[in-house]
């Protein structure tokens, strides 16, 4: 929820308008406010009566506040600097916010930037979904130890797998660089299942403009597991691009004559 709240409207009434939106769960909500209120639980280093107001709705939904301490505040004006954005999450979302901090500096407007890092899981796509478009049957096992054992070699070759695991950041590339050897090595040994047909959806379409397509999805899916793939990703959105303004042009051409 993203909102507003004027110097000049009730506090009460403006947030209880919050809970009527389709999306609001007060567990899980996430709200993103101006709300031209002060109060010692958002920093605002004094309270008045508006913050009060809002710290009873905050409690009675309870919600989190997520703002903390910083350098910078959140309204820097040319009479005042306060922090009066507010940022609030449901109990079962405030976990999985870290990292809240207001940007200095970085906003031409009064109010400065707000940043947090907001961490639910699942960066990999679901293995049911994408292993559902090959063809389990006609799998190559061979094939498929010898790939993942190429895989897994380069990737201790690379320093991604076969060292300590010291901390975080060592554990996600061990795991990342894992994925990644083993669904190289099952779409290696592993073909899609056959489609029916295919059929032009416009008429500069064609069969290598699809195969450039999966190609960019394909290292775009890898770039956001790691970004050691931003190289390939850009080598491969650059190609599908280029190969779909060449056919649009053949096109318009081949219509116009």
């Amino acid at each position: 929820v993203c909102s507003y709240m004027a110097k000049d409207t009730e506090v009460t009434w403006e947030a209880q308008r919050w809970t009527e939106s389709d999306n609001w769960k007060s567990s899980r909500v996430l709200v993103a406010a101006d709300t031209n209120a002060k109060s010692h639980l958002w920093h605002s280093g004094r309270e008045d009566g508006r913050g009060q107001e809002l710290e009873a709705f905050i409690l009675g939904q309870g919600l989190a506040v997520v703002n903390r301490v910083s350098p910078h505040f959140t309204f820097e004006g040319a009479q005042e600097s306060s922090n009066i954005d507010l940022t609030l999450a449901g109990h079962s979302l405030a976990q999985h916010i870290t990292g809240w901090r207001v940007l200095g500096g970085e906003s031409v407007a009064d109010h400065n930037y707000v940043r947090f890092d907001l961490d639910l899981g699942n960066r990999f796509p679901s293995a049911s979904r994408e292993i559902s478009k090959y063809s389990l049957r006609r799998m190559d096992v061979i094939l498929l130890r010898e790939r993942a054992k190429e895989e897994l070699a380069a990737a201790v070759a690379a320093g991604r797998l076969g060292v300590p695991l010291l901390d975080p950041t060592t554990v996600d590339t061990a795991v990342a660089a894992l994925a990644e050897a083993l669904w190289g090595a099952f779409q290696a040994a592993t073909p899609l299942k056959r489609r029916k047909a295919w059929k032009k959806a416009v008429p500069w379409w064609t069969p290598e403009i699809s195969v450039l397509k999966t190609r960019f999805r394909r290292a775009r899916k890898k770039r956001r597991r790691s970004a050691q793939h931003e190289e390939e990703f850009q080598r491969e959105r650059l190609a599908f691009n280029r190969a779909m303004r060449t056919a649009k042009r053949r096109s318009w051409r081949k219509f116009c004559s």
